[in-house]
Formats: C-alpha cells, structure tokens, sequence
C-alpha cells in the first residue's frame, strides 16, 4: 500500500495474495500435535483459539487434550453469550483452562474482529492458565 501496488489490505490478498498468485508462497503445514509439543517445550500453555471455526471441533479435543492441548478460547469478539456459556461447558467438561481474546491485528486492519483487550474476560482466568505453564517468571 506505501508504494501504491494495492489499495487495501483486500485489493493484496484479491490481486497478489490470494491462492495461486504471485505472492502465494507454499509452506508446508505443520500438524497440530507438533505445534503443541512446540509450544510446551517452550514452557507455553497450547489453546485452541476460534474453536467454532473447526468443523466438529469437540470431535477432535480428545485427541489434542492427549498431545496436550492445556486451553480453549472461550471468549471472542464474534460469539454471543449463549456460545461463549456453551464453550466454557465444553473446556471445564475436558478439563481445559478457559481463555478469551480479542483477535487483534492493529489498528485499521479489518482482520480479527476485536479491538486490542477483551473487556469481558476475567483476569481470574490467568491463574489457572498460569498453572499449566512450566515456563519460568522472569
């Protein structure tokens, strides 16, 4: 956009970024397992963010709580309150630490679909969070 090859963040995905165009740069994707062994070994704690935009997403947590999937976003900028109430039935059942974000992506950016901070989630979901994490305080 600085030097006027597109005129929006849509024009660059619709004309160079898009599947098979210019800027559409291969990359080998990495398994979920993977990512969240990637993940732990760095002391983090796994979440699955945007759970809904899986298809059959439940269907699929036994098998990451087993790799060791520690979180699920609960709340999101896009989910109602019944859906937010109905996904933090879905972690506490498997045992998962409840998150929430915003999605945030900067400042005039139509990706995500929240402003930076999420009003609604409680800082009391840190603690349970933190518990999983084996990363060391700085």
């Amino acid at each position: 956009m600085a030097i006027g090859a597109v005129t929006s963040r849509d024009d660059a995905f619709a004309t160079l970024l898009g599947n098979g165009m210019a800027g559409d740069v291969h990359y080998d994707r990495v398994k979920p397992n993977d990512v969240i062994e990637i993940i732990r070994r760095a002391g983090g704690v796994a979440v699955l963010a945007h759970p809904t935009y899986f298809p059959d997403f439940e269907r699929q947590l036994p098998a990451l709580i087993e790799a060791g999937l520690g979180g699920l976003e609960c709340v999101y900028g896009d989910y109602a309150p019944h859906l937010v109430e109905q996904l933090c039935k879905v972690a506490t059942s498997h045992g998962l630490a409840i998150t929430g974000g915003s999605d945030f992506h900067g400042p005039g950016l139509k990706a995500g679909s929240g402003e930076i901070g999420v009003p609604n989630v409680s800082a009391d979901l840190l603690e349970p969070l933190l518990a999983r994490s084996t990363a060391t305080p700085r």
